[in-house]
């Protein structure tokens, strides 16, 4: 059994789970023991759960600095009513209707800017899902840097097209992960974004997971590879 390759990242697989599960507290007190006991007893396993740690404590951190900055904006400024309020007092009607104009032209110059910069300019591709590992896998696709992103069509196989609703997942080749939105799902392709912030040169791979009607998932065998150059 661990000489196949199926096998093996099953229990990668599962080892990330449970890892997962145990820093986010999702473990009974008796499950939590047999962990520690048993499951934390290699420094590997102890140093991916010293790494998932460090990184669910700096999410949080970040998105705690993100909402305090947002809520000392909210305090502060005021509204455009208010605004536009102290700007009529000191102005007259000319002024003001000219500024106005003004105020106008500039957000449709700002609305045509981001439309214009919107993720239309993805780097459309489409991958298969492979059987084989990350080192066998034949010809993964090679995708010089895009510039905004990826745009990535991924080819459904038979047995995940009876999903309700599905879950992907992107791992680069140091093993960090991270959660992709699913863009759009069709009956034979769901499409994942990837801003290009997120991407450097190196390999990667994709993991898809159906989820049940009871919202339960099931990781589909086999993997999307490709090579950012």
């Amino acid at each position: 059994m661990l000489t196949d390759p199926s096998f093996g990242e099953e229990f990668d697989t599962i080892v990330d789970e449970v890892t997962d599960q145990y820093v986010n507290h999702e473990l009974t007190d008796e499950e939590r023991g047999r962990v520690e006991k048993y499951f934390l007893n290699t420094p590997e396993r102890q140093q991916k759960l010293e790494f998932a740690t460090e990184l669910l404590s700096h999410a949080d951190a970040e998105r705690g600095e993100r909402a305090e900055r947002s809520r000392h904006v909210v305090e502060r400024a005021p509204s455009l009513f208010e605004q536009f309020l102290a700007f009529w007092k000191q102005r007259s009607f000319a002024h003001a209707a000219l500024s106005a104009a003004a105020v106008i032209i500039v957000a449709g110059l700002i609305f045509y800017l981001l439309s214009f910069n919107d993720t239309s300019e993805y780097m459309a591709i489409n991958l298969a899902l492979s059987n084989s590992n990350r080192a066998e896998s034949t010809a993964p696709a090679r995708i010089q840097l895009p510039g905004s992103g990826l745009a990535i069509n991924l080819t459904l196989p038979e047995e995940a097209k009876d999903a309700n609703a599905y879950r992907v997942k992107l791992i680069d080749e140091n093993g960090v992960e991270r959660d992709l939105t699913i863009d759009e799902q069709k009956d034979q392709t769901i499409t994942v974004k990837i801003p290009a912030v997120l991407l450097s040169r190196g390999s990667y791979a994709i993991h898809l997971f159906k989820v049940k009607a009871d919202r339960t998932e099931e990781r589909v065998r086999g993997s999307y590879f490709f090579n950012v150059e």
